[in-house]
């Protein structure tokens, strides 16, 4: 992960156990999920150009 990355547009989830943001942390764009209580992150999405603007949908 580059040290100069940037976090963005956190959003929690419905049950507030997660957030997901978009990052630049490999070089691109990308939406990322993470546990709350567990601090383990990781890429939903790898793709070159931009990937953000994270929104949850309810389920159901």
């Amino acid at each position: 992960m580059a040290e100069s990355a940037s976090e963005e547009r956190p959003r929690w989830s419905p049950n507030g156990r997660s957030l997901a943001y978009y990052s630049d942390a490999e070089g691109s764009w990308d939406v990322y999920v993470v546990d709350v209580e567990t601090g383990v992150s990781r890429a939903l999405t790898r793709a070159p150009g931009f990937d953000g603007q994270p929104a949850w949908q309810p389920t159901g």
